[in-house]
């Protein structure tokens, strides 16, 4: 009666087995063109970004994992049951070679399963270097223009600033001419123009004080957001 209850019970584990090797078969098939498609689309960068392409591997990687697994599992149900069938005391050397190959079969799936999944991780390890690589060089170009403008805007201040001391310069030197021989208001003028001068360069100071501390703010802002990014990407990665 234990022997019929257990070879009832091989009975179930194999027909388990064989409904869902018949299954897997077309559900492989399936696996195959979808995990081809999405391959062939983290391959095309002229059609997607890199963030996309890199969705994509992470897709296929999981399509090949969910599959592997169920062919993994309807493996070790074949191997249980034949583990079984052998612990009767029945089993021949072709039994035994049958349950070796199923063992062989089922490591094969496993290697299997970790070769591509690591083929996977580091496909979008590359990916993900490339997007850095990519938003390294537009962050370098936009700070070169950026550069060529500030260089751009810095000679047309000074050149601003230029013209306001030239004024001064202009108003001094007219009214020295107009005092003549009066020592008296030279002095005064004299002191006038120093004062004024002074007051100019003090504004002048105070506003490049300003625009420098707008740019180290954008700078300490742009640096942040990039590294708080970057730890992101990482950790969705990871």
């Amino acid at each position: 009666k234990e022997e019929a209850k257990i070879a009832g019970q091989i009975a179930d584990m194999r027909a388990k087995a064989d409904r869902a090797d018949r299954a897997l078969i077309i559900e492989r098939a399936k696996a195959n063109r979808d995990r081809a498609d999405l391959l062939n689309k983290a391959m095309d960068k002229e059609n997607f970004s890199a963030k996309e392409r890199i969705a994509f591997l992470e897709e296929a990687g999981k399509i090949e994992e969910d599959i592997t697994k169920q062919e993994i599992a309807a493996t070790e149900l074949r191997v249980k049951a034949k583990k079984a069938e052998n612990a009767l005391g029945l089993s021949s050397r072709e039994d035994k070679e049958e349950l070796a190959n199923l063992e062989a079969k089922l490591i094969d799936l496993e290697t299997s399963r970790l070769s591509k999944a690591k083929l996977v991780t580091s496909q979008i390890s590359a990916l993900v270097a490339q997007e850095r690589a990519e938003k390294k060089k537009l962050a370098d170009d936009a700070k070169a223009i950026q550069k060529e403008l500030d260089d751009f805007n810095a000679n047309t201040k000074e050149e601003k600033r230029q013209v306001e001391k030239d004024k001064l310069q202009a108003q001094f030197d007219d009214l020295m001419k107009k005092a003549k021989d009066n020592d008296e208001a030279k002095i005064e003028l004299q002191k006038s123009f120093d004062e004024r001068l002074l007051e100019l360069k003090n504004k002048h100071a105070e506003d490049d004080a300003k625009a420098q501390k707008v740019i180290d703010d954008k700078k300490a802002a742009d640096e942040k957001a990039a590294k708080d990014k970057e730890i992101a990407e990482i950790q969705a990665v990871a």
